[in-house]
């Protein structure tokens, strides 16, 4: 115990012992066992010093410490009383001022001061510090002096490499790794000192011999509050710490401040651009290959020619070269050094890919460090730069908006992304960066825009590689060197180099769009969008930015534009409180609701009133629409909607980057949220256009504006809603009344209401059909025609095809003479966009079958399911009888189908027609489903075959679970259709899982 001092009068009434370690000059290891600030760290005999971090105290943690065998606790005074009952009389206890500094001296001397024994290099700044550590390593290689480096990337030494969590590690370590690199022979080390580890004292204790201060800007003022608390605790490393000479950037206005600061008995070296600096360049080229300089310094002159890129590297290279004075290395050994350095991890660092484009990664994190390195490209680069980034979570807010200022500025697009978002919600971190942009999205991207908003960074960068043509340069930024991602409390790797490789060497995968087009985030601020929508400011700020739209609370996302629609069983305007509580930037609502304007004035949410919600989001489309140049098709028709539009989308696409709607989003909300899913990227988008109520049809081109437009066939459907079949003709020829002179109308030749119609239009009229039509067809070009097909084994379906003139064999993987019809139309619409009849095969022998659509099931013991469950009308019930007759002749036949909704005052006639209509086809079984069964068994025929009925899909579901379904269906055809809402869907998904099951 004779390097311990007794503190008796510590706390005045109390009789244990503390103990204040003061002065030890040698012998430590032989007291203790090692030293912890980490209680899992901790072994026996171990001393643990209680340090405060920023998310926890280790005063908290003294009994783990001492339950893992800490024999010397370390606590500040203050604390004493904390942990006096838990410690035990074996238990040694030093009561300090302040446990950081204590900390810093006690792993000093347990290493026996190993900073005293080589020439440490302390380097601190804002930026530049990685890569000066690299030059500066690169330069004693040549000297050749074993040297060893402690960065923000890694520790290294004598090939040793072990990746950093921190810029500076704590005072433990870096004892622990300098006496290492002693045991190596290492006799000079480059380090990396952060602001936090100055204020945190983890370098107290060291001894250096050469300190250098890069620069200082924006960074971290969510620890240090301001620039000033900033700048002083950098400048602790000349003041505070003993050290032979100081290496200062005089280009800085606060790198000035700390110069004319340092006492005169310090050697003192300047550097920069600035004609004052002891070491500055006489002149210099800077280009796309690196730099050419002609140094000055107090050595004589220095000719330098380095593969780093830009200004910045520059200053990098005097800072560098000012180390190497301080170290008395000789002039041709730095010159070599320099030279011999060809990048630095991370630091603008190229990264070779297959496109005739350039592609960097860069570290830089704060706005100096963004701007130095897009000023660089911006002097070099002749066509566009295209910068992705992002910036971290639980870090300085403040630095967000200006980063996207200094992007706006030297960038032609920029891809705003998530960096390691850690606790934060990214969509929030990207509001705050949103902040610092003039003017959101007025234009297509491709053309004028400058920001576009994908907050997963994978995408953002397949983005930027999809933007990048011949010539343009890409950099991603923020993460460099970083080969992770911290997403919440999860670290996940990810690696900017690797994700940018792999985007260019596959930029026009269809799988990639749907990648960026799934993350991409309509962003824009609300006054862009008042006069679009007719709206009213009832509350709020027009200057409010809100990042993508949403119609639901359920899947409402931060910053969202809320619509609030009304309709039959719900209003929107219910769930106002939910909305604004999950952080909407933007509610529009009925202007009639004005009483809610008022209810959240004080939630910075911006409230807009409009006539009509619903009208407002489909001219939210519009304009997203317009803004893009997007190019629609407009598919609608009686039936084959949904399988022709997911034709023409796969043949579109092989020329385009296509948007097609998705499930059933054909209607007034659907499709124009199918719009506003609309990225930069997209070119061309399939639009399935529904209907049930008059005029929706014509609302629905007025949304998307079809350059294009297809009526796939006019047959009875939506009687009830539309008052007959005139109703519905009225209603489908809005599609092609909307069309201009230079549009296409897409004409079914083999649908007469078609062909009679198709005179009363003023666009151009180009058609498809099953045979090849004369010269007298209403003046219509025929493109395409089948001049055969058939339906194979499996369901499938084979055609041969003449494409003016040219022959083309297809195989579908749909089923009967409907798939046929839909291809034809996709083939018409891919000539008309000059796409090789070899992309268009192969597009529609890719297409597999939309479930409930003709979708045929091969099943075990030779059973084929045609699931067409979706939807029936009269026409397209009677054509898949057809098509459950045609295939596998030998085979037996069951129909399980159901009524037929919406015929109106016809629905007693169609289904007693199809009744009708099953006598002598060949079907063995009928399973009906629905109460219009009544109609459907008035034919007298009917009674030859076998019926069975249930009135609803439970009840049919219930008597399958009953049968043998493997022996039932064995060697047979079965066809399930109805109208949707009757459920077939659920007994197609039982008898698949029952096939599923083993035996």
């Amino acid at each position: 115990m004779q390097y311990l001092r007794f503190f008796n009068d510590f706390f005045e009434n109390t009789s244990e012992e503390e103990i204040l370690l003061n002065e030890i000059s040698s012998g430590l290891k032989d007291i203790i066992s090692g030293i912890a600030c980490d209680s899992r760290k901790v072994k026996p005999g171990n001393l643990f010093v209680a340090i405060k971090g920023t998310k926890s105290d280790g005063i908290e943690f003294v009994p783990a410490a001492i339950k893992n065998g800490a024999k010397y606790i370390c606590v500040n005074k203050n604390d004493f009383f904390k942990i006096k009952d838990v410690v035990t009389d074996d238990i040694t206890v030093f009561a300090v001022d302040d446990t950081y500094t204590y900390l810093g001296y006690v792993s000093s001397m347990y290493y026996d001061n190993p900073s005293t024994k080589l020439d440490l290099i302390g380097i601190t700044g804002t930026n530049g510090k990685t890569t000066t550590t690299y030059i500066i390593e690169s330069i004693l290689k040549q000297a050749k002096i074993n040297s060893g480096v402690i960065g923000t990337i890694n520790q290294r030494y004598n090939n040793k490499l072990v990746q950093s969590n921190l810029t500076t590690p704590n005072q433990i370590d870096i004892n622990s790794i300098l006496d290492d690199m002693l045991t190596e022979d290492v006799k000079t080390v480059a380090m990396e000192v952060s602001s936090h580890a100055l204020d945190q004292k983890r370098v107290l204790g060291l001894r250096f011999k050469t300190v250098i201060f890069t620069n200082l800007t924006h960074d971290h003022l969510d620890y240090h509050i301001n620039m000033e608390n900033y700048f002083v605790a950098k400048s602790r490393l000349f003041n505070e710490y003993d050290y032979e000479t100081a290496v200062v950037n005089i280009d800085d206005d606060y790198g000035i401040r700390l110069w004319e600061s340092l006492s005169g008995d310090k050697n003192r070296i300047s550097y920069g651009f600035s004609p004052d600096a002891m070491v500055r360049p006489r002149a210099f080229y800077s280009g796309i290959n690196g730099i050419i300089t002609r140094c000055i310094t107090p050595r004589g002159e220095i000719d330098i020619k380095s593969r780093l890129i830009g200004r910045h590297n520059l200053l990098n290279i005097l800072t560098a070269i000012s180390a190497g004075i301080s170290l008395d290395i000789n002039i041709e050994d730095i010159k070599a050094g320099i030279e011999n350095i060809t990048f630095v991890p991370g630091r603008l660092e190229p990264v070779s890919i297959e496109k005739n484009i350039s592609a960097f990664v860069d570290y830089a994190h704060t706005p100096d460090a963004l701007k130095n390195v897009l000023s660089v490209l911006r002097e070099i680069v002749n066509e566009k730069l295209i910068v992705v980034f992002g910036c971290g979570g639980d870090r300085d807010r403040d630095k967000r908006s200006v980063m996207a200022e200094i992007a706006g500025v030297y960038a032609d697009h920029v891809i705003i992304t998530s960096d390691n978002p850690r606790s934060e919600d990214p969509d929030s971190i990207i509001f705050d960066i949103l902040k610092g942009t003039d003017a959101l999205s007025g234009y297509n991207i491709i053309n004028k825009d400058k920001f576009m908003v994908i907050p997963d960074r994978r995408p953002a960068i397949k983005a930027a590689a999809m933007l990048a043509k011949q010539g343009d340069c890409i950099l991603i930024a923020g993460k460099g060197h970083e080969d992770y991602q911290i997403i919440g409390d999860k670290k996940e790797r990810f690696l900017d180099h690797e994700e940018i490789k792999a985007a260019c060497s596959n930029i026009n995968s269809v799988e990639i769009l749907s990648e960026i087009s799934s993350g991409y985030k309509l962003s824009a601020k609300v006054d862009q969008i008042m006069s679009q929508i007719e709206g009213t400011m009832l509350a709020g700020d027009s200057d409010n930015i809100f990042m993508g739209i949403s119609t639901d609370t359920r899947n409402l996302k931060f910053a969202n534009l809320f619509v609030a629609l009304k309709g039959e069983r719900f209003d929107a305007h219910d769930y106002l409180d939910e909305a604004v509580k999950k952080g909407v930037s933007a509610l529009v609502i009925d202007r009639k609701r004005y009483d809610l304007a008022s209810k959240y004035r004080n939630s910075n949410v911006t409230i807009i009133g409009v006539e009509d919600t619903l009208h407002a989001l489909g001219d939210l489309a519009k304009w997203h629409r317009e803004r893009l140049g997007l190019k629609t098709i407009g598919i609608t028709g009686s039936c084959g909607k949904t399988s022709s539009k997911e034709f023409i989308a796969a043949v579109v696409a092989k020329k385009f980057d296509t948007l097609k709607t998705k499930g059933n989003f054909n209607n007034l909300i659907g499709l124009p949220l199918t719009l506003l899913g609309a990225t930069p990227f997209h070119e061309w988008a399939a639009l399935e256009m529904g209907m049930n109520q008059k005029g929706e049809i014509s609302r629905l081109c007025e949304i998307a504006r079809p350059q294009i437009g297809l009526i796939t066939t006019i047959q009875p459907a939506h009687l009830e809603y539309l008052g007959g079949i005139n109703g519905v003709i009225n209603e489908k020829k809005a599609l092609f009344e909307s069309l201009l002179e230079t549009d296409i109308a897409l004409i079914n030749m083999d649908d007469p209401i078609l062909m009679e119609l198709s005179g009363d239009f003023s666009c151009q009229q180009l058609g498809f059909s099953f045979e090849r039509r004369g010269e007298d067809s209403n003046n219509i070009e025929q493109i395409v025609c089948c001049k055969n097909w058939r339906i194979t084994e499996k369901g499938e379906t084979s055609a041969v095809i003449d494409l003016m003139g040219v022959e083309i064999e297809i195989n579908l993987k749909t089923m009967g003479r409907a798939s046929v019809q839909n291809a034809l139309s996709a083939i018409a619409i891919g000539h008309i966009l000059g796409i090789s009849t070899g992309d268009i095969k192969d597009a529609l022998e890719e297409v597999a079958p939309v479930r409930g659509r003709l979708n045929p099931v091969t099943l075990s013991n030779n059973f084929l399911l045609i699931d067409d469950s979706y939807n029936a009308s009269p026409a397209s019930m009677k054509e898949a009888m057809e098509n459950l007759i045609a295939v596998r002749k030998n085979t037996k036949k069951i129909a399980i189908i159901g009524d037929m909704l919406e015929l109106g005052e016809n629905t007693h006639i169609y289904h007693k027609e199809l009744g009708a209509s099953v006598f002598g086809t060949g079907i063995d079984e009928v399973i009906y489903v629905g109460e219009n069964f009544m109609y459907f068994n008035e034919s007298p025929y009917l009674k030859r075959v076998n019926i069975t009925h249930f009135n609803n899909v439970e009840l049919l579901i219930d008597w399958l679970s009953k049968c043998d379904l493997k022996a039932m269906f064995a060697d047979s055809a079965v066809l399930l259709k109805a109208s949707n809402s009757i459920g077939l869907r659920k007994a197609a998904d039982f008898i698949i899982d029952k096939f599923k099951e083993k035996d």
